[in-house]
């Protein structure tokens, strides 16, 4: 076997050199290798530091926007609550009032004396047969019949329509 190794001593001595020169060739690389690794960490650490810090900024103004709208939803909320509340009540007192009103109109249209249009008539006839006793005074006696005839159906048509008001309030939900 030695003669053997002796006659192939070229071919074992250039495997071997062959060898060394891949053994050295792949620790340089590895050495290569962890220092680019290393260079590379060391350049992209400074940028994740950056990136890591403007991602806590944004977290932190993006729960400040939460806090400030949850503030003013519950805010908002609460205005609109009163501000219901203050028109129910509102809508109760105008109600209420309408309600007075119709009694109110009730009453008077129970206390005054109907006035038809034929005494309006005879009023202006009066008026024109005491012009003798004074055409003055029958003038302002004949428009305060005819004034109170008006007076009458104007008081009549308001009363409908107070109670049609009336009706279409109490229809609302």
């Amino acid at each position: 076997m030695i003669a053997l190794l002796l006659r192939h001593w070229r071919v074992l001595a250039a495997a071997a050199a062959v060898l060394a020169l891949l053994t050295v060739l792949w620790v340089a690389y590895a050495w290569a290798y962890g220092r680019g690794y290393a260079a590379a960490r060391a350049h992209y650490e400074s940028i994740l530091a950056e990136v890591r810090t403007a991602a806590i900024r944004a977290d932190a103004r993006a729960r400040a926007a939460e806090a400030r709208a949850a503030r003013d939803v519950e805010r908002l909320s609460e205005e609109y609550r009163r501000r219901e509340t203050e028109i129910e009540s509102r809508a109760a007192d105008a109600e209420r009032r309408l309600a007075d009103r119709l009694r109110d109109a009730a009453a008077a249209a129970a206390r005054r004396c109907r006035v038809s249009e034929d005494s309006a008539a005879a009023a202006a006839d009066h008026g024109a047969a005491g012009r003798d006793a004074g055409d003055d005074r029958a003038r302002r006696a004949a428009a305060i019949a005819h004034r109170a005839a008006e007076l009458g159906r104007a008081w009549e048509l308001d009363a409908a329509r107070l109670a049609a008001c009336q009706a279409y309030v109490r229809s609302l939900p």
